[in-house]
């Protein structure tokens, strides 16, 4: 992280001193004021005002988990089946996918497949295909 007096940049160093280089930023200004993430290039004018002033600057290493090194983060969207789920477990899914829709419309599934890895102790995948292939074609079939 990179602290200065008009912006604050998380960034992305490689190299050692004295040959460091920047490859790439994300300016916290943005994020902090409007909840939008705005990248930064090497070229931006952000990053060359931290290369060409760094004594402006307090530099700081950002505190992050191991959760980082997974390239995967919660799951992907990537369909797996699960054979261990019943018909009981569809009916009250197809019931509890009926209330989701009531409060947050169609546009959350991903909150609604997060309840159902933390429910059932499956992968996003797993959920994804549970949702896609099993309660909304119920759904479809019984609202048409």
């Amino acid at each position: 992280m990179a602290q200065g007096p008009s912006q604050n940049v998380i960034i992305k160093v490689v190299g050692e001193q004295p040959f460091i280089k920047i490859v790439k930023g994300i300016l916290m200004n943005d994020f902090f004021n409007y909840g939008r993430v705005k990248e930064l290039s090497e070229n931006s004018l952000e990053i060359q005002h931290i290369l060409q002033n760094p004594s402006l600057y307090n530099f700081e290493h950002l505190t992050v988990s191991q959760a980082v090194l997974d390239t995967i983060g919660v799951g992907t969207r990537t369909f797996q089946k699960w054979e261990n789920l019943t018909d009981e477990d569809v009916k009250e899914l197809v019931e509890q996918y009926q209330n989701h829709l009531k409060i947050y419309g169609d546009t959350n599934d991903a909150a609604f497949i997060i309840k159902m890895c933390k429910e059932f102790r499956i992968t996003t995948g797993q959920a994804s295909n549970i949702l896609e292939n099993k309660v909304k074609r119920i759904l479809s079939f019984t609202f048409g």
